[in-house]
């Protein structure tokens, strides 16, 4: 059955009084409604002055206060974050998630990638798997989503993303069949989204229709399903048709976000099996990456690894989305667990760990 994955309040300082009682209200609504909502959230614009950790502390109070699960700065572009003060931010509250621009003009960069690694690695080495699950390298733009780390604040509005995977496999894999069941979930929660955001006072609202995973409910099974495994023939096919559909269906059913396939690693159970049996690597998820703009997502790498193998890693990600220039994320997971280990990684499970270097199949 498809749930709220995330519902997601953008709101400006001046909202903050009435947070509380928004997700009160929200609460209420999903409880009407008769859905399950995984995670109740919230993206705040950045301070004027800049990200620190006094702003970042203010707002984990907030958000502690009101009952909120996670809260989002955009942090700004590279020049402006400190290693340090990334680092900091990110310790001041488990909740908060936060993301650094590379823009086109430095996708390039030696100083701009390798400054961006340093933050990565740090984080990594003081904040563990769970800090790194919450920062985002971006290139190209950061876009208004529900979908943390990679998010910004741009207006006052409300937004939510859906969980479907289990609702596709009695879904045709063809135009008409895909459309209508999206255009069914549009019509269905976004009368939900407007009923709710002139409850509390928003003027916009939106979905993000990304179809992306969580743990069982497997992306990976959908393609399965479908006749084309990923690592197939026809997968990439697919990959690509299913992006042009979600993005037409969101064109005209208030659409925001990223509304592509999603293939994070870490949280997609069919996913981690083809890793630890050797179907897809690195290198496979990287190049999926290509076809949809989420991104190389929750991958663990081995600290192990020198500090110059996760920049080299950086870069090849920079050079492969930088021919495309569509904006896209990276979020990967820096762990002390050797390649081929596996990392246990809380309500993830267990995650196998990727190495850099691409060892020749049997």
């Amino acid at each position: 059955m498809v749930c709220i994955r995330a519902l997601c309040f953008h709101c400006d300082l001046g909202l903050v009084s009435r947070l509380g009682e928004v997700i009160d209200v929200a609460r209420e609504f999903v409880r009407e409604f008769g859905v399950e909502c995984l995670s109740y959230r919230v993206v705040f614009p950045g301070d004027l002055g800049g990200v620190d950790v006094d702003y970042v502390g203010r707002l984990a109070e907030v958000c502690d206060d009101v009952g909120a699960d996670y809260f989002a700065v955009y942090w700004g572009p590279f020049s402006r974050a400190d290693v340090c003060e990334v680092v900091e931010g990110l310790s001041v509250s488990e909740k908060f998630f936060t993301s650094v621009l590379v823009p086109w003009d430095y996708a390039l960069s030696h100083d701009a990638l390798s400054h961006v690694a340093k933050i990565l690695r740090r984080i990594g080495e003081e904040l563990g798997w769970w800090g790194c699950t919450r920062f985002a390298i971006v290139f190209g733009d950061v876009y208004e989503t529900p979908y943390f780390p990679a998010t910004k604040y741009v207006r006052n509005a409300v937004s939510l993303a859906l969980l479907y995977p289990d609702d596709l496999r009695f879904v045709e894999p063809n135009y008409s069949s895909l459309v209508s069941f999206l255009k069914g979930l549009g019509e269905k929660f976004l009368d939900f989204l407007s009923r709710l955001a002139g409850a509390v006072g928003f003027s916009h609202f939106g979905i993000d229709y990304s179809l992306s995973p969580w743990l069982s409910k497997s992306v990976a099974r959908v393609f399965e399903w479908w006749g084309c495994p990923l690592g197939s023939v026809g997968c990439v096919y697919l990959l690509h048709f299913l992006n042009e559909i979600l993005g037409s269906v969101a064109k005209g059913m208030g659409g925001l976000g990223y509304c592509e396939v999603m293939l994070p690693l870490a949280e997609d159970d069919l996913l981690k099996e083809y890793v630890r049996s050797g179907v897809l690597d690195l290198y496979d998820l990287m190049f999926y990456s290509s076809i949809s703009v989420a991104g190389l997502d929750m991958v663990p790498i081995s600290m192990s690894e020198e500090f110059e193998a996760t920049f080299m890693l950086i870069r090849d990600y920079a050079v492969l989305v930088s021919r495309f220039r569509r904006p896209k994320a990276l979020r990967l997971i820096l762990v002390p667990e050797e390649p081929g280990s596996e990392v246990a990684m809380g309500f993830f499970g267990r995650v196998p760990v990727l190495s850099t270097r691409r060892r020749l199949r049997r």
